[in-house]
């Protein structure tokens, strides 16, 4: 059916327990990633401003209270995936062993300081994004992040075969076209809204930090594995956000 790909990106994205059946080919889910980010994106932006009825002596918790919303409805997915990345590309190891680290479970102290820096990082950032009343990017973040998760997955080679929760999202060329068009209705609207500058600088400066990352995995494993999706979008996020921040 036409909305199996929804309830797949549901349950790919958050820790919703959708009813619904999943889809014969799981790139159809990848088209309803925007949507599934900007349903996150928008429960934070609710409780940003369900803030505003707090004594003021109590906003400066406004950061903290939307990371554990943020990392609660995921079900901190990615931050996982970017403590492993951190432990397997921290270090030079071999392709084999880099890929044996991303599988491990256990947290090394890269990946610990890892995530302890982009918690920091987001809780910076949402409290800044709070404080200068553009709540606002906190829906866009998200939404951007799952349309760059899913042309990730459909461009970039898979280095584990048919293993792992990223395989089988590969599909046909007209998904990437449909997720190119999301992206650039969310810019123009973000345009029309806030001016050009700051359409550009954020997703530039999110965009220069994933071709970063998307380089050294490259080099290391000859793809990106879903841990590496993961930390690929804790970093977009955070420098998204202050991209944002820097242009008000």
């Amino acid at each position: 059916m036409f909305l199996d790909g929804l309830v797949s990106a549901i349950r790919t994205l958050t820790i919703l327990p959708v009813p619904g059946r999943e889809p014969d080919k799981r790139y159809k889910a990848l088209p309803w990633f925007a949507i599934a980010g900007l349903g996150i994106g928008s429960v934070q932006y609710a409780a940003a401003k369900g803030l505003t009825c707090l004594p003021a002596q109590l906003s400066i918790f406004g950061g903290l209270l939307l990371a554990v919303i943020n990392y609660a409805f995921t079900g901190a997915m990615h931050l996982d995936g970017l403590a492993d990345s951190a432990d397997a590309f921290g270090t030079f190891n071999t392709r084999e062993k880099t890929l044996a680290i991303l599988k491990d479970s256990h947290i090394g102290s890269f990946g610990a300081a890892a995530i302890v820096l982009i918690i920091i990082w987001r809780i910076i950032a949402y409290q800044q994004i709070i404080n200068i009343n553009q709540a606002i990017w906190i829906i866009y973040a998200p939404g951007i992040s799952r349309i760059l998760q899913g042309l990730i997955l459909l461009l970039f080679p898979y280095p584990r075969g048919s293993e792992g929760k990223a395989y089988g999202f590969k599909g046909p060329f007209w998904v990437s076209i449909i997720l190119i068009l999301q992206t650039i209705i969310i810019e123009t609207f973000i345009l029309y809204k806030h001016g050009p500058y700051t359409a550009i600088l954020p997703l530039a400066l999110g965009l220069v930090i994933i071709a970063w990352l998307l380089i050294v995995s490259m080099r290391r494993i000859g793809g990106i594995t879903g841990d590496c999706i993961g930390a690929i979008t804790e970093f977009f996020e955070c420098a998204f956000l202050t991209g944002a921040i820097a242009c008000m």
